[in-house]
Protein backbone atom coordinates (compact mmCIF):
# COMPACT_ATOMS: atom_id res chain seq x y z
CA UNK A 1 0.00 0.00 0.00
CA UNK A 2 1.78 3.47 -0.89
CA UNK A 3 2.11 6.12 1.87
CA UNK A 4 -0.59 8.31 0.27
CA UNK A 5 -3.43 5.35 0.76
CA UNK A 6 -2.31 5.14 4.15
CA UNK A 7 -2.77 8.68 5.36
CA UNK A 8 -6.59 9.80 5.52
CA UNK A 9 -6.63 13.68 3.48
CA UNK A 10 -7.80 15.45 6.24
CA UNK A 11 -9.55 14.19 10.00
CA UNK A 12 -12.82 13.63 10.60
CA UNK A 13 -14.56 17.19 11.81
CA UNK A 14 -14.84 15.59 15.42
CA UNK A 15 -11.61 14.57 16.28
CA UNK A 16 -10.04 17.22 14.30
CA UNK A 17 -11.44 19.66 16.94
CA UNK A 18 -10.41 17.35 19.45
CA UNK A 19 -6.59 17.53 18.15
CA UNK A 20 -6.42 20.92 17.72
CA UNK A 21 -7.92 22.26 21.20
CA UNK A 22 -6.25 19.27 23.27
CA UNK A 23 -3.81 17.64 21.72
CA UNK A 24 -1.72 19.96 20.30
CA UNK A 25 -1.17 22.38 22.97
CA UNK A 26 0.30 19.80 25.03
CA UNK A 27 2.33 18.91 22.33
CA UNK A 28 3.57 22.78 22.56
CA UNK A 29 3.87 22.16 26.08
CA UNK A 30 6.19 19.19 25.94
CA UNK A 31 8.25 20.78 23.55
CA UNK A 32 8.27 23.72 25.89
CA UNK A 33 9.43 21.46 28.43
CA UNK A 34 12.17 19.71 26.40
CA UNK A 35 14.01 22.04 25.08
CA UNK A 36 13.86 24.24 28.64
CA UNK A 37 15.78 21.25 30.05
CA UNK A 38 17.94 20.95 27.64
CA UNK A 39 18.88 24.59 27.69
CA UNK A 40 20.04 23.99 31.29
CA UNK A 41 16.52 24.75 33.01
CA UNK A 42 14.01 22.80 34.86
CA UNK A 43 11.16 22.56 31.96
CA UNK A 44 9.23 25.61 32.72
CA UNK A 45 9.52 28.92 32.98
CA UNK A 46 10.22 31.07 29.33
CA UNK A 47 12.91 28.30 28.11
CA UNK A 48 14.85 29.30 24.90
CA UNK A 49 11.93 29.58 22.50
CA UNK A 50 10.55 32.84 21.61
CA UNK A 51 7.74 32.80 19.37
CA UNK A 52 5.56 35.00 17.32
CA UNK A 53 2.13 33.82 17.57
CA UNK A 54 -0.30 33.76 14.39
CA UNK A 55 -3.94 33.87 14.29
CA UNK A 56 -4.58 32.28 10.89
CA UNK A 57 -7.85 32.44 9.36
CA UNK A 58 -10.61 30.04 10.98
CA UNK A 59 -11.21 28.43 7.43
CA UNK A 60 -9.76 28.17 4.00
CA UNK A 61 -6.81 26.62 2.50
CA UNK A 62 -3.58 28.19 3.59
CA UNK A 63 0.36 27.12 2.67
CA UNK A 64 3.19 27.63 5.29
CA UNK A 65 6.67 28.20 3.53
CA UNK A 66 9.29 27.72 6.07
CA UNK A 67 12.98 27.57 6.57
CA UNK A 68 14.93 24.11 7.31
CA UNK A 69 17.84 23.84 9.76
CA UNK A 70 17.07 21.55 12.27
CA UNK A 71 15.52 18.38 12.51
CA UNK A 72 12.65 20.26 14.85
CA UNK A 73 11.68 23.15 12.23
CA UNK A 74 7.92 21.53 11.93
CA UNK A 75 7.55 21.44 15.68
CA UNK A 76 8.43 24.93 15.73
CA UNK A 77 6.66 26.18 12.53
CA UNK A 78 3.34 24.81 14.33
CA UNK A 79 4.45 26.11 17.79
CA UNK A 80 3.29 29.51 17.11
CA UNK A 81 0.76 28.96 14.72
CA UNK A 82 -3.14 28.61 15.38
CA UNK A 83 -4.08 26.25 13.44
CA UNK A 84 -2.67 22.15 12.39
CA UNK A 85 -0.12 22.09 9.80
CA UNK A 86 0.00 18.83 7.65
CA UNK A 87 3.69 19.07 6.90
CA UNK A 88 5.15 17.41 3.60
CA UNK A 89 8.07 15.40 5.75
CA UNK A 90 10.93 13.43 3.80
CA UNK A 91 10.03 9.92 3.33
CA UNK A 92 13.32 7.84 5.23
CA UNK A 93 11.32 9.33 8.41
CA UNK A 94 8.29 7.32 7.93
CA UNK A 95 10.38 4.08 7.34
CA UNK A 96 10.49 4.27 11.16
CA UNK A 97 7.62 2.84 12.60
CA UNK A 98 6.98 4.51 15.65
CA UNK A 99 8.11 7.77 13.82
CA UNK A 100 5.99 7.07 11.38
CA UNK A 101 2.81 6.68 13.50
CA UNK A 102 3.72 9.95 15.43
CA UNK A 103 4.06 11.82 12.61
CA UNK A 104 0.81 10.75 10.70
CA UNK A 105 -0.58 11.60 13.76
CA UNK A 106 0.46 15.09 13.69
CA UNK A 107 -0.57 15.35 10.19
CA UNK A 108 2.80 14.94 8.26
CA UNK A 109 2.84 13.63 5.21
CA UNK A 110 6.16 11.98 3.47
CA UNK A 111 7.68 13.07 -0.09
CA UNK A 112 10.43 11.64 -2.03
CA UNK A 113 12.50 14.42 -2.46
CA UNK A 114 14.92 15.36 -5.72
CA UNK A 115 12.52 12.79 -7.52
CA UNK A 116 9.15 15.08 -8.47
CA UNK A 117 6.96 12.98 -6.20
CA UNK A 118 3.80 13.56 -7.60
CA UNK A 119 1.97 12.00 -5.35
CA UNK A 120 2.99 14.15 -2.72
CA UNK A 121 2.57 17.32 -4.79
CA UNK A 122 -1.37 15.80 -5.26
CA UNK A 123 -1.98 14.86 -1.66
CA UNK A 124 -1.16 18.43 -0.94
CA UNK A 125 -2.83 20.06 -3.63
CA UNK A 126 -5.79 18.07 -1.89
CA UNK A 127 -5.34 18.93 1.35
CA UNK A 128 -5.07 22.68 0.26
CA UNK A 129 -8.68 22.42 -1.60
CA UNK A 130 -10.26 21.02 1.31
CA UNK A 131 -9.35 24.11 3.32
CA UNK A 132 -6.36 22.62 5.40
CA UNK A 133 -2.93 23.86 5.71
CA UNK A 134 0.02 22.52 3.94
CA UNK A 135 3.30 23.18 5.28
CA UNK A 136 6.71 23.02 3.38
CA UNK A 137 10.25 23.31 3.50
CA UNK A 138 11.57 24.64 -0.08
CA UNK A 139 14.78 24.64 0.35
CA UNK A 140 14.06 20.85 -0.73
CA UNK A 141 15.83 19.53 2.52
CA UNK A 142 17.71 20.24 6.01
CA UNK A 143 20.71 22.96 5.04
CA UNK A 144 24.01 21.09 5.64
CA UNK A 145 25.35 24.51 7.25
CA UNK A 146 21.88 25.83 8.44
CA UNK A 147 22.30 28.95 5.99
CA UNK A 148 19.05 29.36 3.59
CA UNK A 149 19.54 27.65 -0.05
CA UNK A 150 18.35 28.11 -3.14
CA UNK A 151 14.41 27.54 -2.96
CA UNK A 152 13.07 25.31 -5.36
CA UNK A 153 10.20 25.78 -7.50
CA UNK A 154 8.02 23.13 -6.51
CA UNK A 155 6.51 26.25 -4.17
CA UNK A 156 5.17 28.33 -6.89
CA UNK A 157 3.23 25.15 -8.51
CA UNK A 158 1.37 24.74 -5.07
CA UNK A 159 0.59 28.17 -5.09
CA UNK A 160 -0.47 28.44 -9.09
CA UNK A 161 -2.69 25.77 -8.85
CA UNK A 162 -4.47 26.41 -5.54
CA UNK A 163 -4.47 30.41 -5.58
CA UNK A 164 -4.14 30.14 -1.42
CA UNK A 165 -2.62 32.58 0.92
CA UNK A 166 0.86 31.78 1.80
CA UNK A 167 2.26 32.14 5.17
CA UNK A 168 6.50 32.23 5.54
CA UNK A 169 7.63 31.17 8.70
CA UNK A 170 11.60 31.69 10.33
CA UNK A 171 12.95 29.56 12.48
CA UNK A 172 16.49 30.63 13.74
CA UNK A 173 18.68 29.26 16.74
CA UNK A 174 17.31 25.33 16.51
CA UNK A 175 20.13 24.07 14.97
CA UNK A 176 21.90 24.28 18.19
CA UNK A 177 19.44 21.76 20.09
CA UNK A 178 19.13 19.37 17.24
CA UNK A 179 21.65 19.87 13.87
CA UNK A 180 22.31 18.11 10.78
CA UNK A 181 22.15 14.43 10.85
CA UNK A 182 20.79 14.44 14.61
CA UNK A 183 17.70 12.54 15.91
CA UNK A 184 17.52 13.52 19.16
CA UNK A 185 17.46 16.92 21.31
CA UNK A 186 20.99 17.68 22.84
CA UNK A 187 22.00 20.49 25.62
CA UNK A 188 22.36 23.92 24.42
CA UNK A 189 22.30 27.34 25.28
CA UNK A 190 20.77 30.05 23.36
CA UNK A 191 17.17 31.64 22.26
CA UNK A 192 14.86 29.63 19.63
CA UNK A 193 13.34 32.53 17.69
CA UNK A 194 9.86 31.68 15.12
CA UNK A 195 8.93 34.61 13.80
CA UNK A 196 5.78 34.94 10.82
CA UNK A 197 4.67 37.27 8.05
CA UNK A 198 2.11 37.46 5.64
CA UNK A 199 -0.44 36.14 4.75
CA UNK A 200 0.70 37.00 0.66
CA UNK A 201 -1.42 36.80 -2.07
CA UNK A 202 0.70 35.28 -5.07
CA UNK A 203 -1.89 34.52 -7.77
CA UNK A 204 -0.82 37.26 -10.39
CA UNK A 205 3.04 37.18 -9.36
CA UNK A 206 5.50 35.91 -11.59
CA UNK A 207 7.20 32.18 -10.44
CA UNK A 208 10.67 34.16 -10.05
CA UNK A 209 9.16 37.22 -8.19
CA UNK A 210 7.44 34.53 -6.20
CA UNK A 211 11.05 33.01 -5.44
CA UNK A 212 12.50 36.22 -4.86
CA UNK A 213 9.60 37.23 -1.98
CA UNK A 214 9.84 34.05 -0.01
CA UNK A 215 13.61 34.26 -0.10
CA UNK A 216 14.02 38.11 1.19
CA UNK A 217 11.29 37.32 3.51
CA UNK A 218 12.95 34.26 5.34
CA UNK A 219 16.48 35.89 5.42
CA UNK A 220 14.51 38.87 6.82
CA UNK A 221 12.94 36.26 9.49
CA UNK A 222 15.64 34.41 10.39
CA UNK A 223 18.08 37.09 10.84
CA UNK A 224 19.75 36.89 7.68
CA UNK A 225 19.38 39.52 5.83
CA UNK A 226 22.88 40.94 6.19
CA UNK A 227 23.52 37.96 3.83
CA UNK A 228 21.66 39.10 1.02
CA UNK A 229 23.43 39.45 -2.37
CA UNK A 230 23.80 43.70 -2.57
Amino acid sequence: MSSEAKTPAADPPRYARWKRWLVFPIARLYTHWVLGRASGGIGIGPGPIRSERFRAASRGGMLVVANHASGLDPILAQYGFSRPIHFMATHDRFEIPWLARLMRFFHAFPVHRGKGDRAALRRAIRLLQLGEVVGIFPEGGLSEDGTLQPLERGVTMLIRQTGVPVVVCGIAGARAYMGWGEMAVKPARGEITIRYAGPFDFRDVPDGEIIAKLTTSLHELTGEAGKLPA
